[in-house]
């Protein structure tokens, strides 16, 4: 499954939204530019679409995708203004929906794109820590 920037965007701040709200990291796996659903990480714990294979991360691994991920949380938090970061916090304890709190943040194009690189260079570090198997498993999940 292929997302669209706003999708990754909303997704990304559902996660920047449990950072900040409740500090906790919900590690994602993205490879190629491509982001690829929450199972990936959550493979080993047995969920998953049963048609596609599974990738089972090492605990390895799931640490250091979790310290990448928490790491592109905090850019992605600094590139927001305060007002944008409360709005994050209000909705992470409210339990709003990540779309609504896209609108209500009116992002910049200056910020979506600094968000966009963060998320391309944290993409490239979790890369780095999957073995050649996972990677081609991921494109082959990320494919319609």
């Amino acid at each position: 499954m292929i997302f669209s920037f706003k999708t990754r965007l909303n997704l990304t701040l559902s996660i920047a939204a449990l950072t900040l709200g409740a500090a906790a990291i919900a590690p994602t796996a993205h490879a190629f530019g491509k982001p690829v659903p929450h199972t990936v990480s959550q493979a080993s714990s047995g969920s998953g679409s049963p048609d596609k294979p599974k990738i089972v991360l090492t605990d390895k691994q799931k640490e250091q995708i979790q310290a990448i991920k928490k790491n592109e949380n905090s850019q992605i938090i600094a590139v927001l203004t305060p007002e944008q970061q409360t709005i994050i916090q209000k909705a992470a304890s409210s339990g709003a929906a990540s779309g609504s709190i896209e609108a209500e943040l009116k992002l910049t194009k200056e910020q979506e794109s600094k968000i966009s690189a963060i998320q391309v260079q944290s993409r490239k570090q979790i890369e780095s820590v999957l073995t050649p198997e996972q990677i081609r498993i991921l494109k082959t999940r990320s494919t319609p």
